[in-house]
């Protein structure tokens, strides 16, 4: 039966599509891989990217509306093709899964637009444009630059060599701040105490004197000293 069925779509008749039709679908295939190129700059902007990478979307969206073309609804076609595609090997690593899902994106496009679906196309770009745009918006957001919690503080503590109140002093930082990084510690007067440094970002809600009051309240921390770090530096 399965023979059979190779043996029909093998023997049908080439090219169901008129030129017309043909030109269509590539067409619109171009414009789609046009749009998903123009979305992967805009999205990638400010992020060193191959040169070459947006119009290998374009073509490739092309080229998949060519296979899906020569496919047609043939069976034997299809699998004549996965065994000759099969000799391609690619050797370009994309290390950010995003450029992947860009890859993806414009095969898809260039799949509905080699059978005609240009609906299914035109819904899949709104839909995924729409998504990177509100997480664009998101993302700018959530970085937008705050007077203290962008440019950070740098915190030189001095504290007995009792390894308790070094945890005491993370407490209040972790309270205190949004994020907070160890530079440095080292030991001083001779070996009798430790003075850590550590970069820190207030919480919006917190000010620099309210961090200060809570570090010189810690029982064990002998010295605080704060530092704003100037963020044209």
């Amino acid at each position: 039966m399965f023979e059979a069925l190779l043996q029909e779509q093998t023997t049908s008749n080439v090219g169901t599509n008129t030129f017309s039709e043909l030109c269509l679908r590539l067409i619109a295939a171009c414009v789609f891989g046009v749009i998903v190129a123009v979305a992967y700059r805009l999205h990638r902007h400010g992020t060193p990217i191959p040169s070459t990478f947006p119009l290998t979307l374009v073509l490739l969206s092309i080229l998949i509306a060519v296979v899906m073309q020569v496919i047609d609804d043939r069976v034997a076609r299809a699998f004549s093709l996965v065994g000759a595609l099969s000799i391609v090997r690619f050797r370009t690593v994309l290390d950010d899964t995003q450029d992947i899902a860009f890859v993806i994106f414009s095969v898809v496009v260039g799949m509905a637009a080699g059978t005609g679906a240009f609906s299914v196309a035109i819904v899949g770009l709104v839909v995924v444009l729409s998504t990177l745009a509100v997480s664009f918006g998101l993302s700018r957001k959530s970085q937008e630059p705050n007077p203290t919690q962008g440019t950070g503080i740098t915190v030189r503590l001095r504290t007995p060599l009792e390894g308790g109140i070094y945890s005491l002093a993370e407490e209040s930082l972790r309270a205190q701040c949004v994020d907070h990084r160890l530079i440095s510690g080292e030991t001083g007067r001779g070996g009798t105490v430790m003075e850590w440094t550590f970069l820190v970002f207030l919480k919006p809600d917190v000010a620099p004197h309210q961090l200060l009051y809570a570090l010189t309240h810690v029982e064990g921390i002998q010295n605080v000293e704060m530092k704003l770090n100037d963020p044209r530096k």
